[in-house]
């Protein structure tokens, strides 16, 4: 089944000192519930602002060294992400179905972005390359779980 990532837009809320009202931690605590319940959460995670050791490495053609650039960054100019969950559905269908529940309604300028992940027979590798790929996951999913 394919898994999607959905990305939370960073706002002047989510970049700003402290943290959401409880209003809307239990009404995201329980979004995850119900999205663990139906079997469909991978993973997800909240990301600091951007002015609490937010960076970005720019990488060019024209150097060996990416450029660093240090936050906070301009959420008119740039975007910014504030926070993850990864699912795994039957179909992009059901992914727009789960991201519509997302209990942001009422939050001003709220969106999230969502993106199906690329799978190994995505890319052109050698059949030497998948098999380190399928081991390297192998070994990561061992220390996670």
């Amino acid at each position: 089944m394919p898994r999607y990532a959905i990305l939370i837009k960073a706002t002047p809320t989510t970049e700003g000192k402290g943290t959401a009202a409880p209003e809307t931690l239990s009404a995201v605590a329980k979004f995850n519930e119900e999205m663990h319940s139906a079997g469909i959460l991978l993973g997800g995670e909240g990301l600091r602002p951007t002015s609490e050791e937010g960076y970005r490495l720019r990488f060019s053609d024209t150097t060996d060294k990416p450029e660093l650039l240090l936050g906070p960054f301009d959420l008119q100019q740039q975007s910014t992400i504030s926070g993850w969950w990864l699912i795994q559905v039957k179909n992009a269908e059901e992914a727009l179905d789960w991201a519509t529940r997302i209990p942001f309604r009422g939050k001003q300028n709220a969106e999230v972005e969502l993106r199906r992940v690329s799978e190994l027979a995505d890319f052109s590798m050698t059949e030497g390359q998948k098999k380190r790929e399928i081991e390297l996951r192998k070994e990561i999913e061992k220390g996670i779980f």
